[in-house]
């Protein structure tokens, strides 16, 4: 009995070989979805969300699920840093997105840029320091996605401003410069926009004594009296170069300016120009508007659903608001354009990619807001 029992034992324990019986003791296969590391993960129902807002670079690590539709799949948007204010806006951070981008098991480098610096209006500037910092997702068999930063604001001084994801705001005042032009291809913004134009003209006409000229404002009501001298002068000592000179006849004069008729009682020829009016700057661009005069264009509606990132307005998250406008002779402005816009002498805001607030004459005006880059994919 003793031995019948030693052998009935030594056919029944096996060694640790992971096999028992020809099963295998680990019956799991490949996973379905795809899972990640890196950045800041949120669940929204079967999707995760990867937030990457710290200034610089991170690491994105995918495994690829089997699912042919779902496996490798991701949808993002890349914020750039939002361009710095000066007289003019800052242009919001460039925006890029788009859905089904197919990754591997690689490692992605996740760039985010830092917003740009301001400058003192009319006083210093940083240059290209005040465009934003580019963003950017790149990887082993990636061509690198890459947001370009926002514009810098322009100066009434007579430094232009600059290009970007979308562009930074006209000057506003003496030699302002008009708005810049947004990153086109592809695209990524809009255009900044112009220092306030044509509510301030003057005219002039010759007579025996010399070129005698008359400024007017909106809604064409003259300005002081009649000065002996032509129009660059006259401007130039109410502050004003002028742009948009040409000549017209008394018909083209009226029909252009509808100035009061005792002014007009010649037939000598006439020369009308435009000057900037009331030193007003332009906003800077924004993902979803062009900037306008004061104020910073809109931007958009977070592409990436559930996510929380972003300007809330009605319910809605913003993302890549132009920065305000200042009026240049006055401590005011306009508004930031929803999505992190700076309103006046406001930063932009952190994470979203706005554009710093423009600032008076003198004044140092505000930073761009920082980007940010989501990511989003189906893990169950």
């Amino acid at each position: 009995m003793d031995l019948f029992n030693r052998l009935k034992n030594s056919t029944l324990k096996q060694p640790h070989s992971g096999i028992y019986f020809g099963v295998s003791a680990s019956s799991g296969g490949a996973q379905e979805f795809m899972s990640a590391t890196g950045g800041d993960i949120t669940t929204v129902g079967d999707y995760k969300i990867h937030t990457f807002t710290s200034v610089g670079t991170t690491t994105f690590t995918p495994t690829i699920g089997s699912d042919g539709t779902y496996g490798s799949k991701i949808d993002y948007v890349i914020v750039a840093g939002g361009g710095g204010g000066y007289c003019g806006g800052g242009g919001a951070g460039g925006l890029l997105t788009a859905t089904n981008l197919v990754l591997t098991n690689t490692d992605y480098t996740m760039t985010v840029g830092d917003g740009g610096y301001s400058g003192q209006c009319n006083v210093n500037a940083y240059g290209g320091n005040g465009v934003g910092g580019l963003s950017s997702i790149a990887g082993t068999g990636l061509t690198t996605i890459t947001s370009t930063g926002g514009g810098f604001g322009g100066n009434h001084g007579g430094n232009t401003n600059t290009a970007g994801g979308s562009a930074g705001g006209g000057g506003g005042g003496g030699g302002a410069v008009a708005g810049g032009t947004s990153t086109s291809s592809p695209n990524q913004g809009n255009n900044g926009g112009s220092y306030d134009l044509a509510t301030r003209f003057y005219s002039s006409f010759t007579t025996g004594s010399g070129e005698t000229t008359q400024a007017y404002s909106a809604p064409h009501s003259k300005t002081g009296s009649h000065r002996l001298g032509n129009i660059a002068t006259i401007a130039a000592q109410d502050g004003y170069t002028v742009i948009n000179e040409r000549s017209a006849t008394l018909a083209q004069a009226r029909a252009d300016t509808a100035p009061p008729t005792d002014y007009w009682a010649s037939d000598a020829p006439f020369r009308l120009a435009e000057v900037p009016n009331s030193n007003n700057s332009g906003g800077g661009g924004g993902a979803g508007a062009v900037g306008s005069t004061l104020n910073g264009g809109a931007g958009i509606a977070n592409p990436i659903t559930g996510s929380v990132i972003g300007e809330v307005s009605s319910g809605t998250y913003y993302l890549a608001g132009g920065g305000a406008g200042a009026n240049t002779s006055s401590a005011s402005g306009g508004s930031g354009g929803v999505g992190g816009g700076g309103d006046y002498n406001a930063i932009g805001t952190a994470t979203f990619g706005g554009g710093g607030g423009g600032a008076d004459s003198g004044r140092r005006a505000a930073v761009g807001g920082s980007g940010v880059i989501i990511i989003k994919y189906k893990f169950q």
